[in-house]
């Protein structure tokens, strides 16, 4: 059973600026990086010169809040930012033919059967907003590694 998650909203784009959804939002993203930023780490070239690779596309991330709530289905998360975004409706579909958006999600399973029930309000609430829905779940026992990995901050770092 999934006990907890976490959730963040991702838009990615290969032709437009992280920079531009923050002004469209009116939100800070918790990280976020332009297409042509250095990616990943100095590598030598084949003419022997330091090079790195660079982001072929823009992301702007966002991280629910953690929310110590009796919510034990792992989506409360979700739910927070679905909240956050309804407010700013009009402004995510000014993003949508320009951006790739989803909630992307992790959920903690206590048990190796880690299926989900994404609650049909949610599906609606998600599908009103236009954002797709990415989700993942993993045993606890695998938690640290994959919050390392599965941050906005985390994102915004890989390719």
């Amino acid at each position: 059973m999934v006990i907890d998650g976490k959730a963040s909203l991702s838009i990615k784009s290969l032709t437009n600026s992280a920079s531009d959804v923050t002004a469209v939002l009116g939100l800070e993203p918790t990280a976020s990086a332009e297409i042509g930023d250095p990616v990943g780490r100095v590598r030598t070239g084949a003419d022997g010169k330091p090079s790195m690779r660079e982001r072929t596309h823009s992301i702007w991330a966002l991280d629910a809040e953690h929310i110590d709530s009796d919510d034990r289905s792992g989506f409360a998360g979700v739910r927070s930012l679905v909240a956050l975004l309804e407010s700013r409706k009009s402004a995510l579909k000014k993003l949508h033919d320009r951006y790739f958006m989803e909630i992307r999600w992790s959920g903690f399973s206590d048990s190796p059967q880690g299926g989900f029930l994404l609650p049909s309000d949610l599906l609606v609430a998600l599908g009103s907003l236009g954002l797709d829905f990415h989700g993942t779940v993993y045993l606890t026992e695998d938690r640290a590694e994959v919050e390392a990995t599965e941050s906005a901050e985390a994102l915004a770092q890989s390719d």
